[in-house]
């Protein structure tokens, strides 16, 4: 065997044992990760529970640190149970609210629901693709909570289905969006243009340019005025360059005058002939 004929064999049979070295060091790479993702999950789950055992502060970026970056997440719902429990709600509500809606317990969700101070923030970030434990729990609980929460001056981004009066005023008086599905019904909208005006912008031309109807909401909530369109604006000598201030004016005082004209037309009414007494025959 030639020098260079030894030295390509023993070279060979070197890369030969690197490369099985490789694939060891390969397999015993992916146990190791293996094995740390499985410590850092059963470290996080220590943590919560050390946390809540000692009765320590939680945030749901606590939450989302111990479970969810360790590729062990969501947070069990025992764990969330008890923080809600240990009364870390706000800690619960975040976390859930960062969550998709169907990893829990349809009696978890309504435990939440129930217990949350802000229940419009925990459903905000959500959407519904078909029937989630999530929504049908918000969807049983809508009522009571509309009814028992500050809405604020706020969109909510889900409506739950409701007949309601007390509660679809409510959620119309929070945000004119909130009641689209109720504008339609004339005798429903003018219950909401009291409480809320801007309900208005719900509502099309087969209102804003109706006269009879347009009159009827400004004298309940003079503002819907703001919210006339033609023929209306053109009968009250609106221009293209007037304000909204100089619109609205224009228009209320249009339609409450040829209001109280038609009205005073109506009870002044022409004098009836008095009774004569017959003429007597002239005799000749």
């Amino acid at each position: 065997m030639t020098t260079f004929a030894a030295q390509v064999s023993e070279l060979t049979k070197r890369l030969e044992a690197h490369q099985a070295e490789e694939t060891g060091m390969k397999e015993r790479y992916k146990v190791l990760i293996t094995e740390m993702a499985e410590t850092k999950a059963a470290l996080g789950r220590a943590t919560a529970e050390l946390a809540i055992e000692q009765g320590n502060e939680v945030t749901s970026e606590n939450l989302k640190v111990w479970f969810d970056q360790t590729g062990n997440g969501p947070a069990p719902e025992e764990i969330l149970t008890k923080l809600l429990d240990g009364g870390q709600l706000s800690a619960v509500e975040g976390y859930v609210a960062w969550q998709d809606h169907q990893n829990y317990s349809k009696p978890f969700y309504l435990r939440l629901i129930s217990e949350s101070a802000d229940f419009v923030e925990l459903v905000s970030h959500k959407s519904r693709s078909g029937p989630t434990p999530f929504f049908s729990a918000f969807d049983e609980l809508f009522e009571q909570k509309v009814l028992s929460t500050d809405l604020k001056e706020r969109q909510m981004r889900h409506v739950a289905r409701t007949n309601n009066l007390e509660v679809i005023l409510k959620l119309a008086a929070a945000h004119h969006r909130n009641v689209l599905d109720h504008c339609s019904d004339f005798e429903m909208l003018k219950k909401l243009v009291a409480v809320n005006p801007k309900v208005m912008n719900n509502v099309r031309s087969d209102v804003t340019g109706r006269v009879l109807k347009m009159r009827e909401l400004v004298a309940i909530a003079p503002k819907c005025a703001y919210f006339a369109t033609s023929p209306i604006t053109t009968n009250a000598g609106v221009g293209t360059r007037d304000s909204d201030q100089k619109k609205f004016t224009k228009v209320y005082n249009w339609l409450m005058s040829t209001g109280e004209r038609k009205l005073i037309k109506a009870e002044v009414k022409a004098p009836e002939p008095t009774a004569q007494a017959p003429k007597k025959k002239f005799k000749i």
